[in-house]
């Protein structure tokens, strides 16, 4: 198995957590490529050129909610990180929905800035912009709980709005979320999966 990816995607960073916690380093290949810089070779696998792709021996995944479920299925049920009973594992999808809106508007929002770096703020950044913030005050507000495949697209979103977001100081208003932030991030497989350009 090989997984292409980026050091600076969100969502790639999903998928890089849930190997390094559920100990499947070894088993998979973790090769850097950029959608962007390397639009032929992420099309091959994936018309619409997005990242993270898994590649099996005679299939190939895309999309971190698809390649996450297949993960989760290499280990045994009491390892898994998607819960198994029926509504928890709705629940724990519910909460991976939020954390990955986040991601959605922040990458868009970096996207925007890069393409136009000196278009001023409307509408449609504020609306992004407000739907982070409400997002995180729904957090901030109901705690997470255990480690789940939630757990880790909430840390990739919170993490990715302090690699690309900085201004938005989000630690300054939600303290508890703050709080469990800083807790989660002193796991190994956070530590080893930073962001990088």
């Amino acid at each position: 198995m090989e997984l292409l990816c980026t050091s600076s995607s969100p969502y790639a960073r999903k998928i890089l957590l849930q190997i390094h916690e559920l100990s499947l380093v070894e088993i998979i290949k973790i090769t850097r490529c950029h959608p962007f810089e390397e639009a032929n070779k992420t099309s091959l696998h994936n018309p619409l050129g997005k990242i993270p792709i898994l590649l099996l021996e005679n299939e190939t995944l895309f999309d971190s909610g698809v390649i996450s479920k297949f993960i989760d299925s290499l280990v045994d049920p009491e390892k898994r990180l998607i819960p198994q009973g029926e509504s928890e594992r709705r629940e724990c999808f519910r909460l991976i929905c939020l954390a990955d809106g986040i991601m959605d508007c922040a990458v868009e929002l970096r996207i925007q800035a890069l393409r136009f770096p000196d278009l001023k703020p409307d509408w449609w950044t504020e609306r992004k912009l407000q739907a982070i913030f409400n997002t995180l005050d729904w957090f901030e507000a109901n705690p997470l709980q255990g480690l789940t495949m939630a757990s880790l697209a909430l840390v990739c979103a919170l993490s990715y709005l302090e690699f690309r977001h900085s201004h938005l100081n989000w630690k300054g208003a939600y303290p508890k979320l703050k709080s469990w932030y800083q807790h989660v991030s002193q796991r190994n497989s956070v530590r080893q999966t930073q962001f990088k350009d």
